[in-house]
């Protein structure tokens, strides 16, 4: 879920309604179905990812159509994924204000760092304006060669 999260720029609400069927394997992509106005899209899904969420559902086993089940093999609803997350935030010590949306931030911010189009990275998390993008990578502004240093940025090192 992590990974997906992350390298994606894929919406809480977006992610908790995933289905297996969402994976495009061949086409390395996501098939993101009640977005936001309910405006469907393909999102990238890159490889690593990819071998994740294989690893996933591997250990699974459990047949469900829904990408996220609990450990009693039910569908993992919106309000679970975020208690996890706050679990997981809280076990780590990491202090963020809004634990699902920073992934969302921090994937517009990487992917502009590294130099894809903006207009493209708008188009990858739905948004019909630039208005948010502005709004995600305005902290960029003040990073004096930010960019250079981004540039192989890989975010899983």
């Amino acid at each position: 879920m992590l990974w997906l999260l992350i390298t994606t720029g894929i919406r809480h609400r977006e992610l908790s309604t995933l289905e297996t069927s969402d994976l495009d394997w061949r086409g390395a992509q996501v098939r993101v179905v009640h977005g936001k106005g309910q405006k469907e899209r393909q999102i990238p899904f890159e490889r690593q990812t990819q071998r994740a969420m294989l690893k996933y559902l591997h250990l699974r086993k459990d047949g469900q159509d829904c990408l996220w089940v609990t450990e009693e093999q039910t569908p993992m609803s919106y309000r679970a994924i975020a208690k996890d997350m706050v679990s997981l935030k809280s076990r780590a010590g990491v202090v963020i204000k809004d634990t699902m949306h920073v992934f969302r931030r921090t994937f517009a911010a990487n992917a502009v760092r590294q130099g894809f189009p903006r207009p493209y990275v708008q188009g990858i998390m739905g948004h019909s304006t630039p208005t948010m993008m502005d709004v995600y990578t305005a902290a960029m502004q003040g990073e004096n060669g930010a960019t250079d240093v981004f540039r192989d940025f890989d975010p899983w090192g």
